[in-house]
């Protein structure tokens, strides 16, 4: 297992957090889901052992927009990324929004940072939810 991906795996389990640890294709990946006030959300911590310094977070699958609406939701979805400018949402060629956020791997508290952050973006994605889900 990488490194940071094991002080990730044992700050999830310090905190109580379900998650499942797996190697796919030479990257390490911490699954979770959170459940916050307005929906539960499913989110990826990966570890690519060739890519060097960063941790990627992702939020899979929070929406889903149809192409006739794809316009009006990138709208939307740039003024939420202005708001929380470190989170990014993207849409992807079959509508599906999806959240990302990079973090080094090199941080000196990466597990509880991760947990902080995927705890952070539960509660902005439950703020941000009834703007994202008007499209789907």
């Amino acid at each position: 297992m990488n490194s940071a991906i094991n002080e990730i795996h044992k700050a999830f389990n310090d905190a109580g957090l379900k998650h499942d640890v797996q190697e796919i294709g030479g990257k390490t990946i911490l699954i979770t889901g959170l459940s916050g006030k307005a929906d539960n959300y499913r989110f990826l911590l990966i570890k690519d052992d060739d890519n060097g310094q960063d941790v990627a977070l992702r939020i899979l699958k929070i929406s889903n927009c149809p192409r006739y609406r794809t316009d009006q939701a990138l709208e939307v979805l740039n003024e939420l990324q202005m708001k929380y400018r470190y989170l990014r949402f993207t849409i992807d060629g079959d509508g599906d929004i999806a959240g990302e956020y990079d973090f080094p791997s090199t941080y000196e508290n990466i597990g509880k940072g991760a947990v902080e952050m995927c705890l952070r973006l539960t509660m902005i994605l439950d703020d941000c939810i009834s703007r994202i889900k008007q499209f789907s």
